[in-house]
């Protein structure tokens, strides 16, 4: 949210979310998670780890996932691509970019 000096009466919220290209996604939802592995990209902030353990514990217990999948990422900068690679061979779908 920025507030301008000049216009003290005029507040403008900032989205961060990037619009969809045309197109629709690059890659296709997962439409259901029963039996599915399920990958978790953490970057070591204690927050993460306990939002990976409670999410690993309401898919299995509230969708029946086959297993979930912790992947260790840098806090500072972007995952190597061979990560995602690795993701991609042994995960059905991945929860990645979630901010804090």
């Amino acid at each position: 949210m920025r507030i301008d000096a000049d216009k003290a009466d005029t507040i403008h919220y900032l989205d961060p979310v990037v619009p969809r290209k045309a197109g629709g996604l690059v890659v296709p939802a997962v439409e259901h998670l029963q039996g599915k592995w399920i990958g978790f990209l953490e970057n070591g902030w204690k927050s993460f780890n306990r939002i990976s353990e409670r999410m690993e514990e309401l898919l299995k217990q509230q969708y029946g996932i086959a297993g979930f999948r912790r992947y260790r990422i840098s806090s500072s900068g972007a995952p190597a691509p061979a990560l995602f690679e690795q993701v991609v061979a042994e995960c059905d779908g991945a929860i990645v970019g979630l901010a804090n």
